[in-house]
């Protein structure tokens, strides 16, 4: 467990981007909801208590939703650099002469990706949102503030952001394991390899047997977690003060579908998967460091 520290505290040391960027957009979203032009004074006049209740979650979601694009982007990043940056300097020759196996090296990375760095954004999703609820608390009056502290929407989201990041590790696994195969392989363009050859691999399937399998199942692994991990959402639809219609998603706990998901084959598949790259990254950097 104590090797396992020291590497988590390495990667976090070596790539500071890990905690800096997350905080510098947690503090540039507070100085906008502090300072920007946000139309929520008028809010109580247009939308009932009801609807303020159901539309105050999105505040938060929105901040999460933009976190987590965030933190996908940085991650894949993360992936493809963390173990050519380490051929690359050759500070891999160091580390090799500690007493540290290639398998810790690599799988600490993968549980800094899958996990470590998640929890990091979701954190800081939870500040950006304490922080941002005060200030709407401030500048929109007291239903507004009702409807943002609301206990029982503060625990779902946090329930939600655990989840996420659980079940998102496992649907994701074979990726992160590819991008790690092709950070442990590729000497140059990791980027270029790492999207090439599956692009390769579906041109050819498609030319040759005239199917799109492969297509498929990439596009299904990519855009289909929500699908697996939840259910349908339900929206919450109702009149506005103006006429008009007012349609939010409703959060609620039977949106959560854990069955569902550790019941799936493809989940599983996609594990087997994952866990055949990340062996492949291992048995490469053992390569590397042994010739």
């Amino acid at each position: 467990m104590n090797t396992y520290l020291w590497l988590f505290r390495r990667e976090v040391w070596e790539n500071r981007a890990i905690w800096v960027l997350p905080a510098a957009v947690s503090g540039l979203l507070l100085v906008i909801f502090m300072f920007g032009k946000i139309q929520i004074d008028d809010l109580p006049q247009h939308l009932t208590a009801e609807q303020i209740k159901a539309v105050a979650p999105m505040v938060f979601i929105g901040i999460s939703a933009l976190m987590l694009a965030l933190m996908s982007v940085y991650t894949s990043w993360y992936l493809l650099d963390c173990l050519h940056a380490d051929r690359k300097d050759r500070s891999v020759l160091f580390w090799k002469s500690l007493p540290l196996t290639d398998t810790d090296t690599v799988l600490s990375k993968l549980v800094m990706a899958l996990i470590i760095i998640p929890f990091v954004y979701f954190i800081a999703a939870d500040l950006t949102a304490l922080g941002a609820a005060f200030i709407l608390s401030l500048r929109g009056g007291s239903q507004l503030a009702g409807a943002l502290w609301d206990p029982g929407t503060w625990l779902q989201l946090q329930a939600l952001s655990v989840y996420m990041i659980v079940t998102g590790a496992l649907w994701y696994l074979p990726l992160t394991g590819w991008l790690l195969l092709m950070s442990a392989w590729a000497n140059r363009a990791v980027t270029l390899w790492a999207l090439l050859a599956p692009l390769v691999a579906c041109y050819v399937e498609v030319k040759l047997l005239g199917t799109s399998y492969l297509i498929d199942t990439l596009k299904r692994h990519l855009l289909g977690f929500p699908g697996v991990a939840f259910n349908e959402p339900t929206l919450l639809t109702s009149k506005l003060h103006d006429g008009g219609n007012l349609s939010v998603p409703r959060l609620g706990w039977d949106q959560f579908d854990p069955v569902y998901f550790f019941s799936s084959p493809e989940m599983w598949a996609g594990v087997a998967l994952g866990a055949a790259f990340v062996a492949g990254a291992i048995y490469l950097r053992r390569r590397y460091t042994e010739a």
